[in-house]
């Protein structure tokens, strides 16, 4: 009886992961149309326009105090298969990362004895958490991605008994510790993120098999890691968003942990029970198992619950700062802790002690497995809809971005424009595209054709580009303009708008004049080049116009 009673619970344990495979392959074309309306924008650019393989510094300089020398060599396979006719290929990348991670989330709660459906429904509700759609849809969150992964690789390598009599000291080392510290090196070489997880692992490695052991799985990552940050090029540093208020950091914290929790319940409500059932259900284990079992099969998952408060400690003192004006008032200062990118971390930390916690209660009252279900399913029907509706945001402007990016270089005045423009107004603040690489890159075949447009659009698209934004504003002198007024603009000619409003058009001299676009008062235009034939209309009088 004993043997058809393993042989019963080896089947369910089978038949449970067979079931959570099928799940994500299942999930692979889902997760492809709800993403299907995103395109390259802001850091892809700089991967694609300013990083080559065969550099070095191009591989080891910084990205936003980031190291991210895999990530750049998989842009730059992808850029070479494919360049930027497909959006698909690099948005798969980060969805197999995004599902590994689910894989590797399922085997920790395995490890800790939670049962084998139980973790498959929790590592199902992580691949379906659309909360954190940005690391699972936007492409260029392989660096986030990539850390958690080979993160998790790392904890799980670790995870066993060793050689020697107690499995614990330098002695009871093997292959897996090895293949485990070279996973944590190619976490780090994904983003700052592999830091956090180098983290968990020394605590994990501690907790399961000693001091020495956890030094040996960290040391050697500090080592890495201080030599990249002493040796690499410098780097153009990112805006600066770091505090120095300690309440900046603890509304930070709070607001963190409360996102993960509430996003994971969506249900007004549920993520307060949630977050109940995980120090309630923990006792619970942990009474059940003896204290010895947070040294051993509890390690990990306690390591990564401890690992998202650190997270969010650090995050906050390098994030939790105000942002700047001129990039936008949502989620700045300590909002910022509800970014989808942090919540799907966080989510990734909490959910493995969570499975635990709600396992052990399930356990100890069966009559609480159904509740234990629905409460663990509840926030899945807010999480699909947050995934689905997650890519319609500001799809109009990136629409506009992607035909004005596709078809500069095919402009009539490409050749004549400076190099250094950026097409696209949505990702002007971001290096990496400009004129000058999409003309290069032309001829290769990488660069598709946009969509067709008529000779009007052609002359809007070029309008565009050849008036810019100036924030010095023109010092010529000022008149009124009473009625539609023709101006031709030389190269560098400034024009300021005092007063009033007006619609500009483009005239060509070959082609459709252009669809009239806005200028806003006080607003300042510089052209680009010259002579370029344009006509004011106003709109709202008195319009005065200050130059050329």
């Amino acid at each position: 009886m004993e043997r058809i009673g393993r042989l019963r619970r080896l089947g369910d344990a089978r038949a449970a992961f067979v079931a959570f495979v099928a799940l994500e392959l299942a999930s692979i074309p889902l997760l492809l149309t709800w993403g299907n309306r995103w395109w390259f924008w802001a850091d892809d650019w700089e991967f694609l326009g300013t990083r080559t393989a065969w550099n070095l510094g191009d591989l080891f300089r910084s990205h936003y105090q980031h190291w991210v020398t895999l990530p750049v060599l998989a842009y730059r396979a992808l850029w070479s298969l494919f360049g930027i006719r497909h959006y698909v290929p690099y948005q798969l990348l980060v969805i197999a990362l995004h599902l590994v991670a689910a894989l590797l989330l399922r085997a920790v709660m395995r490890r800790a004895g939670v049962r084998p459906w139980m973790a498959s429904l929790f590592a199902a509700v992580f691949v379906f958490f659309g909360a954190g759609a940005e690391n699972i849809l936007i492409a260029f969150q392989i660096t986030f991605v990539g850390s958690l992964v080979f993160g998790l690789a790392q904890l799980l390598l670790l995870d066993h008994d060793g050689r020697g009599p107690n499995g614990r000291g330098l002695g009871s080392l093997d292959r897996r510790d090895w293949l485990g510290v070279g996973a944590g090196l190619l976490g780090l070489m994904c983003s700052g993120v592999g830091v956090t997880m180098a983290l968990i692992v020394g605590l994990a490695a501690w907790m399961r098999r000693g001091r020495l052991v956890a030094l040996f799985h960290t040391v050697p990552l500090a080592v890495a890691y201080g030599l990249w940050s002493l040796l690499s090029p410098t780097s153009t540093g990112p805006v600066s968003y770091t505090t120095h208020s300690v309440v900046d950091v603890v509304k930070f914290f709070v607001i963190g942990a409360g996102s993960v929790f509430g996003r994971l319940g969506q249900v007004p409500g549920i993520g307060v029970v949630l977050a109940i059932v995980l120090v309630v259900g923990f006792v619970l284990a942990v009474d059940r198992e003896d204290l010895p079992a947070l040294r051993g099969e509890f390690a990990v998952p306690v390591a990564l619950m401890l690992g998202a408060a650190v997270f969010l400690v650090v995050t906050a003192v390098a994030r939790a700062g105000s942002t700047p004006v001129s990039f936008g008032t949502v989620h700045s200062g300590p909002q910022r802790a509800r970014q989808s990118r942090y919540v799907y971390l966080l989510a990734a930390m909490v959910l493995p002690l969570l499975a635990v916690a709600l396992d052990a209660l399930a356990r100890k009252w069966r009559l609480l497995t159904v509740p234990a279900v629905v409460l663990v399913l509840a926030g899945v029907p807010g999480n699909v809809h947050a995934m689905r509706v997650y890519t319609e945001q500001s799809q109009i402007q990136r629409k506009q971005d992607r035909i004005e990016i596709l078809e500069s270089p095919r402009l009539p005045l490409a050749q004549k424009l400076s190099p250094s423009l950026v097409p696209g107004a949505e990702i002007a603040r971001f290096s990496g595209l400009s004129l000058g690489w999409l003309l290069e890159s032309l001829p290769s075949g990488r660069i598709p054709k946009p969509p067709p447009l008529s000779p009007s659009e052609i002359s809007t698209e070029t309008l565009r580009l050849a008036l810019r934004d100036a924030k010095v504003p023109s010092d010529g002198a000022c008149r009124t303009i009473a009625g539609p007024t023709r101006l031709q603009l030389r190269v560098f000619d400034r024009m300021t708008l005092a007063a009033g409003t007006a619609r500009i058009v483009y005239y060509p001299s070959d082609g459709a004049p252009s669809r009239p676009l806005p200028f806003e008062p006080k607003q300042t235009l510089v052209a680009t080049t010259g002579p370029l034939d344009i006509g004011l209309v106003p709109v709202l009088q008195p319009t005065q116009l200050c130059g050329p």
